[in-house]
């Protein structure tokens, strides 16, 4: 189980390092909600507290890079333009889907040699 955020990580600066994690993920590659929560350093997120931070992403963050563990995307549970749109951007940075309609998360999952952070450490 994860620390919950002390009195001094304020929201700014957990967003400013979650934004930072998702800006890092490669082209062609993907992160799970997990993943990105492992990949942040000012303070340790769970997924769930990910995925609530993901519908603040601002303007030029990677959003449609983070995914559900498995390679779905929970995004369509509440819109399913939002997963159409994801899955077309997707398709465009070259990630490819199973006939499952899951992501191949062999060939696409980001890994601690694709993006600095404390997972490496």
């Amino acid at each position: 189980m994860r620390d919950k955020p002390g009195p001094a990580a304020d929201a700014e600066s957990i967003q400013e390092d979650l934004w930072t994690a998702v800006r890092g993920i490669p082209v062609g590659k993907v992160a799970t909600y997990g993943d990105v929560a492992d990949f942040t350093s000012t303070v340790k997120l769970t997924a769930r507290q990910v995925g609530r931070l993901m519908s603040l992403c601002p303007e030029g963050v990677p959003w449609h890079r983070v995914v559900g563990a498995g390679g779905m995307l929970p995004i369509g549970k509440l819109s399913p333009a939002a997963e159409a749109e994801q899955r077309a951007r997707l398709t465009a940075d070259g990630v490819r889907f199973l006939g499952s309609g899951r992501i191949d998360m062999t060939s696409h999952r980001c890994g601690p040699g694709d993006l600095p952070g404390p997972l490496e450490e």
